[in-house]
């Protein structure tokens, strides 16, 4: 049966772009947000940190093996903390624009089903 509400979280896959390589797939677990708070969020990017606009978009990444090759990706070795995330988004600079075309992308393909 399909629900009034989105769950407040969905995994999408990004391409974690890797220098002088091909891109990794990794799933992370984003941020549901309404129309009205996606308007919201992308008034507000300007001036942050990508630190600060990552966490604002995702509660975490797939560690478990299973779950990530079921979604055809890589796992993260590390668990999720707020310090190896700005280790990661500081090794893997393209890493803060593809996962928000990821996010949008989602969150958009969403907005059309409805």
């Amino acid at each position: 049966m399909f629900k009034l509400k989105a769950d407040p979280t969905f995994i999408g896959v990004v391409g974690i772009p890797v220098a002088g390589g091909a891109s990794v797939p990794v799933p992370f677990i984003f941020k549901h947000r309404t129309w009205p708070q996606i308007i919201e969020f992308e008034a507000s990017i300007k001036g942050r940190s990508d630190l600060d606009v990552v966490l604002d978009m995702i509660e975490g990444w797939v560690s478990d093996v299973a779950e990530a090759k079921a979604l055809k990706a890589e796992p993260m070795e590390e668990e999720f903390t707020k310090a190896n995330l700005e280790i990661l988004i500081q090794n893997r600079v393209g890493l803060p624009p593809a996962m928000f075309v990821v996010y949008k992308t989602q969150l958009l393909k969403a907005r059309e089903k409805k």
